[in-house]
């Protein structure tokens, strides 16, 4: 390892790079390269929960729900929108 001082005696030390290794390779296991899918939005995604979805796919979703229309009722008051 390499230390290097900072201002006010503060030691900064810097990975090896067998290190830096064993690390990318602890996040590939345990996390995976791809955190990240784009799956369209269907009862797949249940129970998922090592996954985040795109923000491609949130919006898609959000657009695939504009424009519905019907009756609801909010603590015994009808609505319509």
């Amino acid at each position: 390892m390499t230390d290097i001082k900072l201002k006010d005696g503060i030691d900064l030390i810097q990975p090896t790079a067998d290190q830096k290794a064993a690390t990318k390779k602890y996040v590939d296991d345990n996390i995976g390269n791809s955190g990240v899918s784009d799956a369209v939005y269907s009862e797949e995604w249940n129970a998922v929960t090592t996954v985040s979805p795109s923000k491609n796919a949130i919006y898609d979703k959000i657009q695939s729900l504009t424009g519905t229309t019907g009756d609801i009722t909010i603590i015994g008051t009808a609505v319509t929108w």
